[in-house]
C-alpha cells in the first residue's frame, strides 16, 4: 500500500503545477484535484489509525476550518446558499483535506524525503521550462508560458509558466520550489542523510536547481518576490549564527532589497501604476490617456484602472506615473465591507457580489466602471468576508505554523527551516495577494507539521 501512497503522491506533485483547465476557460479546478478521492481511498485503507492522532496534533488546522465553515453557513442563512459561497466552502473543505491526508499518509521518513525530491525535480523542470519559454520569445517564438512586460520596454518578457493566471501565481509555486530545493542543499552540505537524494544528486546537482528556480523567479518581476527574500533573511540570520562568513554583509544587502521591496508593494503598489520606469515609446503609448476621452471613464492597463472623477493624472520625464491603482480601490473596498459587517463579515466567496453593490453606490468608494475583482490581499479579504471571527480563524493558523512551538522543532533542521522561511514569506506576500487557495501554500504546511513530527519523533532517514 505504501508503494501506491508513494505513486499517487508523486503524481499529484507532477500534476501539481498543472492549470491546462484554466486556458479550456475552466477557473478553480486543477488537474492535480482529481486524485483527492484516489488518496481519500488510500488513505482509508491503510492509514486511518493515525487520522485521530494527527487531529489532535494539528487541531488548530481543522479549527480554522470549523470557524470557515461556522461562518458560511451565517453567511447562507442571511443571504441563501450562492454559488460562490458554496464553492469558496468547498476549496476551504478540499484544501484541508488534503493537508491531513499528506499528514496521515505519509509517516515515515523515507517517504518524506523522497517526495520532497520529486517536488524539487519536477519544479526544476517546470522552472526550465518558463526559462526556455522566455528566450523562444525572445527569438521570436510566442508561446502561452510568456507575456509581453511593457513596462520593461519593447520586446521584454514576464514569465508566466504553466499554472497559467498570472506571474504572482507563477512565482508563488516557484517559490515553495525554490526554498525545498534550498532546504535540500542545506541538508547535504550539512552532512545530513537523505534517502534518494544521497546517492543520485551531488551538491552541485542541488545547487543548479536552487540557480534556476532563482532565474524563473526573477523572470516573473513578481512582488511575490519579496517573500522571497524574508524567507533567506530568516536562514541566514539562523545560520550566521553557526558558520556563515561575511553574514554582516549579506543581513544588510537582503534588509536592503526587503525595504525596497516592502515600501513599493506597501506604498507606491497602491497609489501607481505597475509601471514605474517606461524607457520605450510603446511602453509609455500604452499608458497614455486619450486627451478627448471623458475623464469620468475608466481606462485600463493590465486590468488596472487607473482614473475616478477627478483624479489627477501626472507623469515625470522619468516615466514615473501617478494615479490611484486598482489595489487602492481594493484596501477601501474591503475596509468598508468590514465596517458594515464587522463580526462574521458578508460571507466566503461573496466579495464580487457585494463589491457590485459597491460600485452602484454614489458615495464615490470606486469608480463606476471598477472591474470584479477579488480582494488581492489575504489580510484584507478575511476581514471582509469573515469579520473578526473569520480573521481570527485566519489567525489561529497562521499562529500555529509560525508559532514558537513549531519554530523550536524546524530551526535547527535544514530542511526545516527552509520550509518554514518559506511559510513566513508566504505570510507576508498575502498583504497584497490571495494566497490561502494555493494547493502548494497547503501541502507545504503539511510538510512543515510532518518534519516536526519526525524530528520530534527522531525517527531514522
Amino acid at each position: 500500500m505504501s508503494a501506491k501512497i508513494k505513486l499517487t503522491w508523486s503524481v499529484y506533485l507532477v500534476l501539481l503545477p498543472l492549470n491546462i483547465t484554466y486556458f479550456l476557460g475552466v477557473p478553480h479546478v486543477m488537474p492535480a484535484d482529481f486524485l483527492v478521492p484516489v488518496l481519500i481511498v488510500l488513505a482509508a485503507l491503510s492509514v486511518g489509525k493515525r487520522l485521530a492522532g494527527v487531529v489532535v496534533e494539528d487541531f488548530p488546522v481543522l479549527a480554522c476550518l470549523l470557524i470557515f465553515l461556522l461562518v458560511t453557513a451565517l453567511a447562507a442563512v442571511r443571504f441563501g446558499l450562492e454559488k460562490n459561497l458554496a464553492l469558496a466552502a468547498l476549496a476551504q473543505i478540499e484544501l484541508v483535506v488534503t493537508y491531513f491526508l499528506f499528514r496521515v499518509t505519509v509517516g515515515e521518513a523515507r517517504l518524506y524525503i523522497r517526495l520532497v525530491l520529486t517536488w524539487v525535480i519536477v519544479s526544476t523542470i517546470v522552472s526550465a521550462v518558463g526559462i526556455i519559454a522566455v528566450g523562444a520569445a525572445y527569438a521570436g517564438w510566442k508561446t502561452p508560458l510568456a507575456l509581453w512586460y511593457p513596462s520593461l520596454g519593447p520586446g521584454a518578457w514576464r514569465l508566466i509558466g504553466v499554472t497559467g493566471h498570472s506571474p504572482n501565481f507563477f512565482c508563488s509555486y516557484l517559490n515553495a520550489g525554490f526554498f525545498l530545493s534550498l532546504g535540500l542543499l542545506l541538508s547535504k552540505k550539512a552532512g545530513h542523510h537523505l534517502p534518494g537524494v544521497d546517492r543520485k544528486f551531488s551538491v552541485n546537482s542541488m545547487w543548479t536547481a536552487v540557480a534556476v528556480h532563482a532565474l524563473a523567479l526573477a523572470l516573473t518581476y513578481s512582488r511575490g518576490l519579496l517573500g522571497l527574500i524574508l524567507g533567506l533573511i530568516i536562514i541566514v540570520q539562523v545560520l550566521s549564527v553557526k558558520s556563515l562568513q561575511r553574514a554582516k554583509f549579506y543581513k544588510t544587502a537582503l534588509w536592503t532589497a526587503f525595504a525596497v521591496l516592502f515600501l513599493y508593494g506597501s506604498v507606491f503598489y497602491t497609489y501607481t501604476t505597475d509601471a514605474l520606469f517606461t524607457p520605450s515609446q510603446e511602453a509609455a503609448d500604452s499608458l497614455r490617456l486619450d486627451a478627448a476621452a471623458p475623464h469620468h471613464s475608466l481606462y485600463s492597463y493590465k486590468n488596472v484602472p487607473h482614473l475616478e472623477n477627478g483624479a489627477a493624472y501626472r507623469r515625470l520625464p522619468g516615466g514615473f506615473t501617478y494615479l490611484p491603482s486598482m489595489h487602492l480601490y481594493l484596501l477601501r473596498s474591503s475596509w468598508n465591507l468590514f465596517a458594515r459587517n464587522p463580526f462574521f463579515g458578508i460571507g466566503p466567496g461573496r466579495y464580487i457580489n457585494e463589491l457590485k453593490a459597491l460600485r452602484e453606490e454614489n458615495g464615490g468608494l470606486i469608480p463606476q466602471s471598477f472591474p470584479d475583482l477579488k480582494p488581492h490581499s489575504t489580510l484584507m479579504g478575511a476581514l471582509a468576508e469573515g469579520g473578526i471571527v473569520g480573521f481570527a480563524g485566519l489567525a489561529i493558523l497562521w499562529l500555529f505554523f509560525l508559532g514558537k512551538p513549531l519554530w523550536r522543532k524546524l530551526k535547527d533542521d535544514p530542511l526545516g527551516l527552509a520550509i518554514y522561511a518559506a511559510m513566513a514569506g508566504y505570510l507576508l506576500v498575502g498583504l497584497n495577494m490571495d494566497i490561502m487557495n494555493f494547493r502548494w501554500l497547503w501541502l507545504i504546511f503539511a510538510l512543515a507539521a510532518a518534519r516536526a513530527s519526525l524530528l520530534n519523533n527522531r525517527l531514522p532517514e
